[in-house]
């Protein structure tokens, strides 16, 4: 440093002063306090697993795939935020699907899922749809649709999603 130590010393001295002075000679003090409180949503469920009826290899006989085999079943959510008046909800199947809708244990049949009668697209991996929590409950469809119709083959056949609710 270019500066004599003479010039500095006093700057120094007074900056401990000023210091000291206002501690010594202050009676109050002003403490801020400050919270972030953020909102927060919950889903519950009206089932955890949607059971569609029987569905007979024969209903696969002569359709295509993309077609529907009319044997739906609903599911509800109903959203609970505070701090917000509206949520997303995040979608994701658990399976990647190239498709509108959600793939299965076996190529031949997929699950389609819609709500208020709108299909809800799966093709980009995971759908997010805006709601109002006013709103109330939302009623979800699953439909059953055929997929590459290789071969039905008789037994269980699996799918499902992850659905996440955050406040917007």
């Amino acid at each position: 440093m270019k500066y004599p130590i003479y010039l500095c010393a006093p700057l120094l001295v007074m900056m401990g002063v000023a210091s000291t002075v206002y501690a010594l000679d202050s009676n109050t003090v002003q403490v801020a306090m400050k919270a972030n409180v953020t909102a927060s949503c919950t889903i519950s469920t009206s089932t955890a697993a949607v059971v569609l009826d029987a569905i007979p290899a024969s209903d696969f006989v002569g359709k295509k795939d993309g077609d529907p085999i009319g044997n739906s079943k609903v599911f509800k959510l109903t959203p609970t935020c505070y701090g917000k008046q509206n949520y997303t909800l995040t979608l994701t199947p658990l399976l990647t699907t190239s498709t509108a809708c959600i793939k299965t244990s076996a190529d031949f049949m997929r699950f389609c899922l819609s709500e208020d009668s709108k299909a809800i697209d799966f093709k980009n991996g995971s759908a997010t749809l805006t709601k109002a929590v006013a709103d109330g409950t939302k009623t979800f469809t699953v439909m059953p649709q055929v997929g590459k119709n290789n071969g039905v083959t008789a037994g269980d056949i699996e799918g499902g999603l992850t659905i996440i609710i955050a406040p917007q």
